[in-house]
């Protein structure tokens, strides 16, 4: 049931996988609005990754170690390629984003500004603070990212620590079942000691019975 939950949630992650070249390539052709883009194609990364620790879950509930290795490393090679779409996606970022020149450098204060030049000012002040908040959009996701991998990380070893755990109760069971098994074998062991008493004390009342026999009709 477990390795089944398992591969169904591969085939999930593989095919999110398949489409992701679709974001790329539009990126790639078409670089106008490559940070929106760039972007989306991260969020839909994130969407694999929160896909990715239902399948981790999964893995560890599997018992076969040979499926489970499988499963292993499929869940790496994953988590490779999360990673570097997202050190890919950040240098197109990076890539696309220009810091505007000081807007007042180009313009010439000893001439009366046009209408014009107002414009052009005005449009590149409100691009240059465009670029501002693209930076701090940027930070975010990067941020994100982050912590999305700090969360997977956290994870795989609480579910390490799970395992360790459950590792720890199988031997402890083991351990309370060899102790009942030595305290039996020390009850029979201590009954079987008393039969053989009785016994011995047995064999030599009857051979002290024997004896006392043969004495007494010798000396009649």
């Amino acid at each position: 049931m477990d390795t089944d939950a398992a591969k169904k949630i591969q085939g999930e992650i593989e095919e999110m996988i398949k489409a992701y070249p679709e974001y790329t390539q539009v990126i790639h052709l078409d670089s106008k609005d490559r940070y929106a883009k760039c972007t989306k194609a991260q969020q839909y990364i994130n969407t694999i990754k929160a896909k990715i620790n239902p399948y981790r879950r999964a893995i560890n509930c599997i018992e076969n170690e040979t499926t489970k290795k499988v499963h292993k490393q499929y869940l790496e090679n994953f988590n490779k390629f999360c990673n570097d779409s997202t050190k890919e996606l950040k240098e197109l970022r990076k890539a696309d984003f220009t810091k505007s020149n000081n807007v007042m450098d180009e313009i010439d204060m000893d001439q009366p500004l046009t209408a014009q030049q107002v414009m052009n000012s005005a449009v590149k002040a409100q691009d240059q603070n465009l670029d501002i908040l693209r930076d701090i959009e940027r930070d975010a996701h990067t941020t994100l990212a982050i912590g999305n991998e700090v969360a997977n990380k956290l994870e795989s070893d609480n579910e390490k620590i799970g395992e360790i755990d459950k590792s720890l109760n199988t031997l402890n069971s083991n351990l309370t079942l060899a102790k009942g098994e030595v305290e039996w074998f020390s009850r029979q062991f201590a009954t079987d000691k008393c039969f053989i008493m009785l016994l011995v004390l047995l064999v030599l009342g009857v051979a002290g019975l024997v004896f006392y026999l043969i004495y007494k009709s010798k000396h009649k």
